[in-house]
């Protein structure tokens, strides 16, 4: 099952030691009543597992869904067969971000001028010694490619879970379509969202499970840029 550090802590050091307790008392008091010995054993056994599924249910049957999700579509993902060249950031000029996009394989990065889009855009290029960065102002994009983002908070089936998914991807602006991007799915269960204020990072994700991190799709979430930047990269 997948739960937050501080929850199994919790349950290990404080919830478990309680139920054995409860478990103790009630065995003692049945003990002093004529149900017999297997009946007995039986009862204590199913309250047992209710105490467990209490407290753990959503941590293991979500464990199943997550690495479900994680599997068949989390990680990196490439939708389409073509290569931008460029790409369009809605934030004001800033050449440091510029540039780690242009280290990542873009031929050029737009970005505004100012907060005001009608003062017209900055293009930023590498020069020929591919270190120092030159700038143009131009008033037209070029590039048809932007970068986005999914909404952190928007849950996937069963939604009771709590898994939700976290999106960012290049799309194309004019017809909405990602072309590729990084999907990391989390989930936090009833304990984990109870113990936030205390426990730190409720949410156990795609990026925290150790046999997912070795797969090449989640290596590096912003590879989908070099993916679709440099044909050399896809070889």
């Amino acid at each position: 099952m997948y739960m937050n550090g501080f929850s199994i802590l919790i349950l290990l050091g404080l919830y478990f030691p309680l139920c054995l307790v409860a478990l103790w008392i009630i065995s003692f008091l049945l003990k002093k009543t004529n149900i017999g010995r297997k009946f007995r054993i039986a009862l204590i056994f199913g309250l047992a597992i209710m105490m467990f599924l209490y407290a753990t249910w959503d941590a293991v049957l979500g464990k199943h869904y997550l690495d479900k999700f994680c599997m068949e579509s989390g990680g990196v993902y490439i939708n389409s067969d073509i290569y931008v060249k460029g790409i369009y950031l809605s934030s004001f000029g800033e050449p440091r971000h510029a540039k780690y996009f242009l280290e990542k394989g873009y031929q050029y990065v737009e970005m505004n001028k100012t907060k005001n889009v009608k003062d017209g855009y900055v293009i930023y290029r590498f020069r020929a010694n591919k270190k120092t960065i030159e700038e143009k102002i131009t008033f037209e994009l070029k590039s048809t490619h932007t970068r986005g983002f999914g909404d952190p908070n928007k849950k996937v089936s069963p939604s009771f879970l709590e898994i939700s998914l976290s999106d960012q991807y290049v799309e194309n602006f004019k017809t909405g379509n990602k072309i590729a991007g990084f999907r990391n799915y989390r989930m936090t269960t009833r304990l984990d969202r109870k113990l936030r204020g205390i426990g730190g990072n409720v949410a156990t994700a795609c990026t925290d499970i150790k046999k997912f991190k070795k797969l090449k799709k989640y290596e590096d979430y912003s590879n989908y840029h070099e993916l679709i930047s440099k044909p050399s990269a896809r070889r």
